[in-house]
């Protein structure tokens, strides 16, 4: 219907639409790009993301949106998150890593290293839980147009949305305190990973877009699986792109995302359109 849109991507909301619509999407470095005029949700975690069919309009608009020129990749490292891909369903987890092995096979990407993206043995769902959660419950407490204006003017939400809203609500200054130490101590580790020259490859999203009939248990068990393994970006404030890389059969498209290092969207930009070549090709704009 358009060439591109943007959107803002605070915990996913850019990332995996992207890879349900088969499309390019992009969360930028957080404060890269932005956002005065915009409602804040969660300000330490908000960004302005955007969307396109194809890798050549997708530069362009990255172009204008970062207010710098595309260069090509420099990659000399790649990640592979063992523990974000264990996030996802198996159907999921062999199409993306039958997409990472055509790009390694066609010399776009150098061969992975395996590592895990919590730290010090920790899960990724805990790091969501305990950190990403809370702070972003607590961000949208005091964000006037969130909570505060849900609270002022009753509007009708969704169950999912109505819940989390209230949980915000109970989160208390503790807690918050307790969540931001965390995610310093897990932003320090990550960031430390994914250093300039290297990228770390997760999943967009743990499956295709689910069913709309699907219940309140396979809604709850998507959703935290997709935070947890967006939170990977949003924690660290390091970019990611989401390329539209395969589709599960029957089921519908899957993204595969490279987080970069931080200030390095160009690069990020630069190898969407170097890795186009590799995407399904029913979803890539000919």
């Amino acid at each position: 219907m358009c060439d591109f849109a943007i959107g803002s991507d605070t915990g996913g909301s850019v990332r995996i639409p992207a890879a349900f619509c088969g499309l390019f999407g992009m969360r930028p470095t957080h404060g890269r790009i932005s956002l005065e005029h915009a409602t804040a949700m969660a300000p330490s975690f908000d960004t302005c993301g955007f969307f396109s069919r194809d890798a050549a309009t997708f530069a362009a608009v990255g172009k204008v949106l970062l207010d710098a020129e595309t260069v090509p990749a420099e990659v000399t490292s790649v990640l592979l998150a063992e523990d974000a891909f264990g996030r996802t369903t198996p159907a999921t987890e062999k199409a993306l890593r039958a997409a990472l092995q055509e790009m390694v096979a066609g010399g776009a990407l150098p061969e992975p290293r395996t590592v895990t993206a919590a730290p010090a043995g920790r899960d990724l769902l805990e790091w969501w839980d305990q950190s990403f959660r809370l702070l972003q419950g607590w961000e949208v407490q005091h964000s006037p147009g969130m909570l505060p204006w849900v609270r002022a003017n009753g509007p009708e939400l969704g169950p999912g949305i109505a819940e989390r809203m209230e949980i915000a609500g109970t989160i208390t200054l503790e807690q918050a305190d307790g969540a931001a130490a965390l995610r310093a101590e897990y932003a320090g580790a990550v960031r430390a990973m994914v250093a300039p020259g290297t990228v770390m490859v997760v999943p967009s999203a743990p499956c295709p877009a689910i069913s709309n009939q699907s219940s309140a248990e396979e809604q709850d068990a998507f959703r935290s699986n997709a935070m947890a393994t967006n939170a990977i970006a949003g924690l660290s404030g390091l970019p990611q792109v989401s390329l539209p890389a395969a589709v599960v059969g029957g089921e519908g498209p899957v993204g595969l995302s490279l987080v970069g290092w931080a200030g390095g969207d160009e690069a990020l930009l630069g190898l969407a359109l170097a890795l186009e070549r590799f995407c399904h090709p029913d979803l890539v704009r000919p």
